[in-house]
């Protein structure tokens, strides 16, 4: 499980998270809601380690984490998909997957069962990634993630800037990776989606969580109605 208390952190000295707190259970999906500049992504970054704890925990299977470098903590079975579809632009779909195979010692394996799970990744495998749409890149970006058989995958707005066939096609995926048991932490804008299919969702506002509940059908227009605040 993780599990985050009185985190803070931020960019020099300027403070972006202010004590916040959450936990994501074992298995299933957690959604990460708020507007522009709420700190979600700045959240996501410090829990992978790309951004410094200033104050607080971030506890992974019962250790503290806040220290541990964002390869060790890759290593301990967290992967992170940011924004914006990043790849190896001059390597292949096909190179940029066994890079990861290669570095994270993981079977080939599983680059045949990303394939069977993104068939355009069989299909243009040899282009390179840079020559590659948006939505197929993004799709890239969560294959080599899951690649290094994560326990806890992280997701900053997966479908932002991608054509609605491939961004129901990631939903889909989603979905099935946290009924699978893995456990699933997506931060998006879709509200209907994201609350109607997790178990617990977080709003985000000013660095700070607003708000909290279960996910669901019914929790959805308050989600609406505390994002209008």
């Amino acid at each position: 499980m993780l599990s985050i208390e009185g985190l803070v952190s931020g960019y020099g000295r300027t403070k972006v998270l202010h004590e916040i707190s959450l936990e994501v259970p074992d298995e299933g999906l957690v959604a990460i809601l708020g507007h522009n500049g709420a700190g979600k992504s700045t959240l996501m970054k410090t829990i992978i380690g790309l951004i410094r704890t200033l104050h607080g925990t971030i506890m992974w299977d019962g250790e503290d984490i806040s220290k541990v470098s964002p390869h060790e903590r890759v290593r301990r079975g967290i992967a992170y998909v940011p924004q914006g579809q990043q790849s190896f632009g001059q390597l292949t779909a096909l190179e940029n997957m066994e890079l990861v195979a290669g570095s994270s010692h993981a079977p080939k394996s599983l680059i045949d069962d990303m394939m069977d799970r993104f068939p355009d990744l069989r299909e243009y495998g040899s282009r390179k990634a840079e020559l590659m749409s948006g939505g197929q890149r993004q799709q890239l970006a969560i294959a080599r993630a899951l690649i290094t058989q994560p326990k806890l995958l992280i997701l900053d707005e997966p479908g932002e800037g991608i054509q609605p066939s491939i961004v129901a096609d990631i939903r889909r995926t989603i979905l099935e990776l946290a009924a699978s048991g893995i456990q699933v932490l997506l931060v998006e804008q879709q509200i209907d989606f994201a609350v109607m299919h997790c178990s617990r969702y977080f709003v985000m506002a000013s660095g700070r969580i607003l708000s909290g509940g279960n996910g669901g059908q019914e929790s959805v227009s308050a989600v609406r109605e505390v994002l209008t605040i």
